[in-house]
């Protein structure tokens, strides 16, 4: 998406963090670190009066993109990983209640 930004849109982009301060894309480095720094809090505005019919639809898709799609697949990488500690935990606690420490058999 940065790179559509900045070859597309970097005159008629910002990403406004707060009032006083406004980031724009000038160069593609500043727009690559922009979407991966703000992108997840705020998408990118487009500040020519007339607003492009474009606008609502590249919204939108960077919105779903970028934020349901990437945060769903990092939330499940995170609920995979607990998953397979408990299991882990779970096999341990099997093998320590039901064998013998000395012998190890069951």
């Amino acid at each position: 998406f940065a790179v559509i930004i900045f070859v597309f849109f970097s005159d008629q982009i910002v990403y406004n963090v707060d009032d006083d301060l406004v980031f724009m894309c000038d160069t593609l480095w500043g727009c690559v670190q922009r979407a991966v720094d703000l992108g997840f809090r705020n998408t990118p505005v487009f500040t020519r009066d007339p607003v492009p019919v474009i606008t609502p639809l590249f919204n939108l898709i960077y919105f779903l993109t970028i934020n349901t799609i990437l945060v769903s697949i990092i939330t499940g990488i995170i609920i995979d990983t607990f998953a397979e500690m408990r299991e882990t935990r779970d096999q341990v606690l099997e093998e320590v209640t039901t064998k013998c420490v000395i012998c190890r058999k069951g």
